[in-house]
């Protein structure tokens, strides 16, 4: 197999309703086949309601995937 990314994030940020959500997620999946031990996280930046459900259905349903609120997620140090 691929040697294991370990660390690497693929970061999708979301606003709004946020329409290409379920596309965007499937691609970074193809991504993270090619990268084991990456994780998807869903960045709310202000998604709709709806919007919202939806996202954390999608980060449910996969695995190594996450959402967080934008204000919560913070790199380096």
């Amino acid at each position: 197999g691929r040697p294991a990314v370990p660390g690497l994030l693929l970061v999708l940020p979301l606003r709004g309703e946020a329409l290409a959500m379920e596309a965007d997620v499937r691609e970074l999946r193809r991504i993270q086949g090619a990268a084991p031990g990456a994780r998807i996280v869903l960045a709310d930046c202000g998604l709709t309601e709806e919007a919202r459900s939806m996202a954390r259905y999608l980060a449910d349903r996969e695995d190594n995937a996450e959402l967080v609120s934008a204000g919560e997620f913070h790199l380096g140090n």
